[in-house]
């Protein structure tokens, strides 16, 4: 069972995904799902990318242990006054970024990471042309303390019929600022002391208001709503270059990306932007029982870290495999 929740006290809505207790913990390339020779375990692939040789380079699986439910029709909310819920439609992706076990995003080749990129593209959008579907989200978590159950390196994205509330309080933002906030803080924050790198048209900086230590916010100089149309070789190699510094600075660290784009029923003012957060500090009573995150490396001094340790990535034109095949 997969629904929404709404917590009477608050208002606020939770996911109840009784499924995802059955989720594997294993580390072991034998025991692997995602390892090739076990492609039988998975679900069967909505998107694939070959390599020259004919083997699979990158797949995209329905996730067996999903946060949403399908399909992504109209959730009608249902309960008595105090016990609100409604369907958790939508759609929960498995993005397998590599054959190699072992690999992780920053050292994928780049023409590899920037398979990964495209895959998210086009699996966006043929998402975005689902009925019901209100917003998508790509992520990503590295190891166990960020939320992953697997080592062999991965990626999800999800389509929700639910706005989740970070989301629609950016989208607020946005409309009551009359204006476009991404430009404006790419024009503003360029060649100030939180800026990191500018990765061909993707600029990197830690936050002005970080809610962790060395957060990156990579932020396109290219105004547009959604991903769909970024350059994949240059976005990927804009990802690759900030998780490098972070590990660079701090090691091989947990980390957790997503990506906010515009959502699907909004038309209004939208710059698409991407949070990446090492998880080196855990949330206690004060940041859980009143929403407030607690920072304790001003952003400035993590920028200066982050540009003096890290090493950008100079991204060249790749020839990318043109074997595919899509049975979304």
């Amino acid at each position: 069972m997969s629904q929404f929740r709404r917590d009477p006290l608050s208002g606020r809505w939770f996911v109840l995904a009784a499924e995802r207790h059955g989720r594997p913990q294993v580390d072991e390339p034998r025991e692997c799902p995602f390892c090739p020779g076990h492609e039988a375990e998975t679900t069967g692939e909505v998107l694939r990318y070959d390599d020259p040789a004919g083997a699979w380079a990158v797949r995209i699986v329905p996730n067996k242990f999903a946060d949403l439910a399908d399909p992504a029709d109209p959730a009608e909310e249902a309960g008595d006054a105090l016990h609100r819920h409604k369907a958790s439609a939508g759609f929960a992706d498995v993005l397998i970024e590599s054959p190699d076990h072992d690999a992780t995003f920053a050292s994928h080749p780049p023409e590899q990471a920037t398979l990964v990129v495209r895959a998210m593209q086009e699996r966006y959008r043929h998402l975005a042309t689902v009925p019901g579907v209100a917003v998508i989200m790509p992520f990503r978590n590295y190891l166990p303390e960020s939320g992953a159950s697997l080592r062999h390196p991965h990626g999800q994205i999800l389509a929700s019929s639910h706005l989740p509330p970070v989301i629609a309080a950016e989208v607020a933002s946005f409309a009551a600022a009359g204006r476009c906030l991404g430009c404006e803080l790419a024009a503003v924050e360029g060649d100030g002391p939180r800026a990191i790198a500018r990765v061909e048209n993707v600029m990197l900086m830690t936050p002005y208001a970080s809610r962790s230590a060395y957060e990156i916010l990579l932020l396109p100089l290219d105004h547009a709503p959604d991903f769909t149309g970024a350059d994949p070789v240059a976005l990927a190699a804009a990802l690759q270059d900030g998780y490098r510094r972070l590990a660079a600075v701090l090691g091989d660290v947990p980390t957790n990306l997503w990506i906010h784009c515009r959502p699907l029923r909004e038309t209004g003012e939208f710059h698409w932007h991407a949070h990446l957060i090492p998880r080196i500090t855990v949330e206690g009573a004060w940041e859980l029982g009143t929403g407030l995150a607690v920072n304790s490396v001003p952003p400035e001094r993590a920028a200066a870290d982050l540009r003096s340790r890290g090493r950008p990535v100079r991204p060249e034109t790749l020839v990318q495999p043109e074997q595919r095949t899509d049975r979304a």
